[in-house]
């Protein structure tokens, strides 16, 4: 399934946020958006969706509002496929920062990331599926 093997990538993007190390094929092709690089690479069966930042508050917001990978093959801006991770029914609430010395708040992403919901979605035209990310 090309949705969970470009899920899986993007969540081990996210651990590779929090504990400063990567794995990703060094054949890609890389597209950097302000504070996001995107790097896309591909084998016999997959295609690979690298999404990574350093930018706390960039990672945050992926981490709260969630991420949505459309597939458009011909180009026409369409949003009829896609995957949606994490997908959860329930609200999310925002993470709990203690404070340093210096008065700013510190976020422990590896806490915050051990806690994300286990399930995606993934939509073709107007079927839509849940899975787990871990299966």
């Amino acid at each position: 399934m090309k949705h969970l093997a470009i899920l899986l990538t993007l969540l081990s993007s996210l651990y590779s946020f929090a504990s400063n190390t990567t794995n990703f094929p060094t054949d890609t092709t890389q597209v950097s958006n302000e504070n996001i690089l995107y790097k896309v690479s591909q084998d016999d069966n997959y295609v690979y969706l690298n999404i990574s930042t350093t930018d706390t508050k960039t990672s945050m917001s992926i981490i709260r509002t969630g991420l949505t990978v459309y597939y458009d093959i011909k180009g026409k801006k369409k949003k009829n496929v896609y995957v949606k991770y994490p997908y959860s029914t329930e609200p999310r609430q925002s993470g709990q920062g203690s404070r340093g010395n210096n008065g700013q708040n510190i976020i422990d992403l590896n806490s915050i990331i051990e806690k994300l919901p286990t399930e995606a979605e993934y939509s073709s035209l107007e079927e839509k599926q849940t899975f787990n990310v871990f299966v």
